[in-house]
């Protein structure tokens, strides 16, 4: 899952609950990439798309945004929301060209320095 190395049981147990969905994006029979959507709130969330980094570059990263937009269609919804941690350039630049726009800062994350 997106941001895996900070999950923690409970949000594992989130990500399968009603309201939810998760799943792989596979190239060639390979797992090469995760999403997660809450589907609980009025506009849904797309709470996280992951992919390798070997496989990135590609475009499966647009394909699998416009994927869990899809799903999110399926179930009814004409519209979604996501965040973006605002260090990841690429993501940002793809959201942006996919027609996201920044809507605001939200942070829990420390940034850390060596001593």
């Amino acid at each position: 899952m997106p941001n895996s190395a900070t999950y923690g049981p409970r949000d594992l147990d989130r990500a399968l609950e009603e309201g939810h969905r998760c799943g792989f994006a596979v190239v060639n029979g390979v797992r090469v990439g995760v999403y997660e959507l809450d589907l609980t709130q009025e506009v849904p969330e797309i709470e996280g798309i992951a992919l390798q980094k070997d496989v990135r570059g590609q475009g499966l990263g647009r394909e699998l945004l416009w994927g869990t937009m899809a799903l999110l269609a399926e179930e009814g919804f004409d519209r979604c929301k996501l965040l973006v941690a605002s260090d990841n350039e690429s993501a940002f630049s793809l959201y942006r060209r996919t027609g996201f726009k920044a809507a605001g800062i939200r942070s829990k994350w420390f940034r850390m320095l060596p001593n």
